[in-house]
């Protein structure tokens, strides 16, 4: 684990104005028509949260630049997994998720992905969705108890989601109609 450093030195200078709260429909929606290239982003976000809320001493980009290494990628994910049910654990959220069981869901989501030809490895584009919704989830209920006082986001950005999706779209067509 990684080294506790005060939270006051992060956030002295910040004001939030909405909660962290992330609605599964979103993470969702972002997850399927991003081809999974959202989880990416939710990693750092997710990173950046434990440094800035729980005073972990990480370097978020350094560890979303490490899940494009094939081993360490996957030990960023387990502490990942763990620390945010920890995290959530230690925050009053009773309703958790066993980390080894999601990791193991994750991995052979993972599996699903590479190994399945077209177009059955959406099957596991799925799987990594509903495991780390699971996560999200939990994480959910780990900011309804840490900010209960701050309203939750009403306003997302659709019109930057879909031409986000539709690039991703256009982009896997283009190199599915070339091989």
């Amino acid at each position: 684990m990684a080294r506790i450093i005060p939270t006051e030195t992060l956030s002295a200078n910040y004001t939030q104005r909405s909660s962290d709260l992330q609605p599964l429909w979103h993470f969702v929606l972002l997850s399927i028509t991003t081809f999974g290239l959202y989880h990416i982003y939710w990693f750092y976000r997710n990173l950046r949260y434990l440094r800035v809320y729980n005073g972990l001493d990480i370097s978020p980009i350094k560890r979303t630049v490490g899940l494009f290494i094939p081993i360490l990628s996957l030990l960023i994910v387990y502490n990942l997994i763990f620390d945010l049910r920890d995290f959530a654990r230690d925050g009053g959220v009773n309703r958790l998720y066993e980390p080894g069981w999601i990791f193991l869901g994750y991995l052979v989501s993972l599996s699903l992905y590479t190994l399945l030809p077209d177009p059955y490895w959406i099957l596991g584009l799925l799987s990594t969705v509903v495991a780390l919704a699971i996560v999200q989830r939990t994480l959910n209920f780990y900011w309804e108890v840490k900010q209960p006082c701050l309203p939750r986001k009403t306003n997302y950005h659709f019109l930057g989601e879909i031409q986000l999706s539709a690039s991703t779209l256009q982009f896997v067509v283009f190199f599915t109609i070339l091989s």
